[in-house]
C-alpha cells in the first residue's frame, strides 16, 4: 500500500489528470457502490484511491463507538455533513479494502481527496479504471439505444440505467452527446455502465444503414403514432434526441416508425429521460405478455 501527501506528487498529478478527464481511455469511479459494480463485471481496477481519514476512522473502529482518530477528528471538525458521511460508509470502504491486494490501493489524506471527487461528500473510495471499449457489429441486429446529442449528464445516465433494468444491451451515442464516462453520468447510472456495450462518438446515420431491425424514433410530428397503438416489434432501435430538438431530421426521415406519448396539454413535452424509460418498458412489457 502506498501513502501519497503531497500534491506535487507524480502519480497524484496523473490521477488529478484522470479526474479532469484528461486522459484517454482512464475515467476515476467514485463510491462504494460502483467500486463494488466494478469488481463484480470487471476485473481489479488499475488503482483503488482511499481517503486516509475514512480508512483509519474503519480501521480503528470508530464506527462502533471507540475513540476517533486524531486525522478523522479534523476532517469531522471541517464538516458535519462529510463526518455524517465517513460515519455511515466507513466499514462499507474497510470492507471494499479488504477485497483487493494492498500493492492496488492508494491512500490520500482528506484535502487531496477531495480534490479527485465531483460530489461534497465523498465516501472515501476511488477506483482508476480503463473504460471498456466494444467494437460496433458489422451489423445491428438486437435491441439498442441510439442517442442524438445529448447533452444532459442526468438524462444519459438515466437512459443508461433504463435500457439496462428493460434487458436492452447496446447504447450508441452520437458525436456531440455528453460523455459517457463522465462522473455525472457514471453516478446518474448507479452502475448501468458495467452491464451495458457502450459505443461512442457513433455515427448514427450509417449505422441506421447497419440496421437488420426497425429503426423507432420519439418524435412530436404528424406522421408519430401513439405508442400504445403501436404493435411494437420483438426487437429495434430506439432512437432518441437532443433536449430541446428532438432527433435530427436527417436520421429522423431514417426512422421506420415515429411514435409519441399520450400526454396532457398542461406540459409541451417529456423530458427524454423519462420518456426513454417509458418506451423501453412499454416495448419489454409487449414482448413480454403481449404474443
Amino acid at each position: 500500500m502506498k501513502s501519497i501527501s503531497s500534491k506535487e506528487n507524480s502519480l497524484y498529478k496523473q490521477l488529478l489528470k484522470a479526474h479532469l478527464g484528461k486522459i484517454k481511455g482512464q475515467v476515476l469511479i467514485e463510491g462504494v457502490h460502483l467500486c463494488h459494480s466494478w469488481l463484480e463485471h470487471h476485473a481489479d481496477p488499475l488503482l483503488a484511491i482511499f481517503n486516509a481519514a475514512v480508512l483509519e476512522h474503519a480501521k480503528s473502529g470508530v464506527c462502533s463507538g471507540t475513540a476517533e482518530h486524531s486525522e478523522y477528528k479534523q476532517a469531522k471538525e471541517k464538516t458535519t455533513e462529510s463526518a455524517l458521511a465517513m460515519q455511515s460508509s466507513g466499514d462499507e470502504v474497510w470492507q471494499l479494502f479488504n477485497l483487493l491486494d494492498t500493492d492496488q490501493c492508494i491512500v490520500v489524506p482528506d484535502k487531496l481527496f477531495r480534490n479527485l471527487t465531483h460530489v461534497d461528500s465523498p465516501q472515501g473510495v476511488l477506483f482508476l479504471v480503463n473504460t471498456p471499449s466494444c467494437k460496433v457489429p458489422a451489423m445491428i441486429h438486437e435491441n439498442a439505444v441510439f442517442l442524438d446529442r445529448l447533452q444532459d449528464p442526468g438524462n444519459a445516465g438515466t437512459i443508461l440505467r433504463s435500457a439496462a433494468a428493460a434487458g436492452v444491451r447496446h447504447v450508441y451515442l452520437s458525436k456531440g452527446c455528453v460523455s459517457a464516462w463522465s462522473s455525472k453520468v457514471l453516478r446518474s447510472a448507479q452502475g448501468a455502465h458495467f452491464s451495458l456495450n457502450i459505443y461512442e462518438q457513433q455515427d448514427l446515420s450509417g449505422l441506421i444503414n447497419r440496421t437488420s431491425i426497425p429503426v423507432m424514433a420519439t418524435a412530436l410530428s404528424d406522421k408519430a403514432q401513439s405508442l400504445y397503438e403501436t404493435r411494437l416489434p420483438e426487437q429495434c432501435v430506439w432512437l432518441m434526441g437532443h433536449e430541446g430538438q428532438g432527433v435530427h431530421p436527417a436520421l429522423l426521415s431514417k426512422a421506420t416508425h415515429q411514435v409519441f406519448i399520450p400526454q396532457t396539454d398542461l406540459v409541451e413535452s417529456l423530458n427524454v429521460g423519462v420518456a426513454a424509460g417509458i418506451v423501453l418498458f412499454e416495448h419489454r412489457r409487449q414482448r413480454l405478455y403481449c404474443v
